[in-house]
């Protein structure tokens, strides 16, 4: 996987990065001024969730295993449920939160590694649903897998809004809108980078911006942040390549 030592991962600030305020209602793209305000506020939770969900080794040896995806609670880390890849894929490349209880998107991978590495295996995307029902009176958590309408795409195993400078074209960061009905994406490649919204049980993406690095500088890494503002309207998108450059403003692209 396309992991970056922490030390060098380039976190953001939203306020210190170029920010795009895509009003996806109206069509429209842009970068917002020093001092200026988006209408609405960010979407966030001050609860602290049930449940969390992490990738595991589905045998031994671990450094040398499939992943699967084990749901646990988060008062004492007791497993709740735990999911296998479904077909034709063997392995759960990562779990990423959506910020929404019981709700992650998880990659699922074709097994194929070469010296421990399965990483140039393209990630399928779904959404992971812990849902609940009764067998004779007793709660049954049931985890359940719905598939996103985005072609499958190289992922690292930490999807934090990092990337690294690659001709390859990978995921970097994912959002889920409040509604819970649309996604949002960041895909790099190369010195540029697209930003796409899909919805969550349609076929295409329904918004797409793209902008590139400039001036063009290599190497470099990607670091990226989205925040649906609780409108399920506006999508805030902060972007810095490496420590130094900006980015040409984001353009709106049919």
């Amino acid at each position: 996987m396309h992991l970056l030592p922490r030390a060098t991962r380039p976190w953001l600030l939203l306020s210190a990065t170029a920010a795009l305020l895509a009003a996806l209602s109206g069509c429209h793209a842009g970068t917002t001024a020093p001092g200026a305000t988006a209408s609405g506020t960010a979407a966030t939770s001050d609860t602290v969730p049930t449940y969390y969900a992490e990738t595991i080794a589905m045998h031994p040896p671990a450094y040398d295993s499939p992943l699967g995806v084990s749901i646990r609670s988060t008062m004492d880390g007791g497993e709740v449920a735990a999911l296998s890849p479904p077909s034709p894929y063997q392995s759960i490349g990562f779990v990423a939160g959506t910020g929404k209880p019981g709700l992650w998107i998880v990659g699922a991978q074709r097994w194929h590694p070469v010296k421990y590495d399965n990483s140039a295996q393209p990630a399928k995307l779904y959404l992971l649903n812990l849902g609940s029902t009764l067998i004779d009176g007793q709660p049954i958590n049931i985890p359940s897998l719905t598939p996103l309408p985005v072609a499958p795409l190289p992922a690292g195993q930490l999807i934090d809004g990092t990337a690294a400078g690659s001709s390859v074209r990978q995921l970097a960061a994912a959002a889920l809108s409040p509604d819970g009905k649309r996604l949002a994406l960041v895909i790099t490649q190369g010195d540029t980078y697209q930003v796409s919204v899909y919805p969550v049980t349609g076929s295409v993406a329904v918004r797409t911006w793209s902008g590139q690095v400039t001036p063009k500088v290599t190497p470099f890494d990607w670091g990226f942040s989205l925040t649906w503002l609780s409108d399920d309207k506006t999508l805030a998108v902060g972007a810095r390549p490496g420590t130094r450059w900006s980015i040409a403003p984001p353009r709106y692209a049919t």
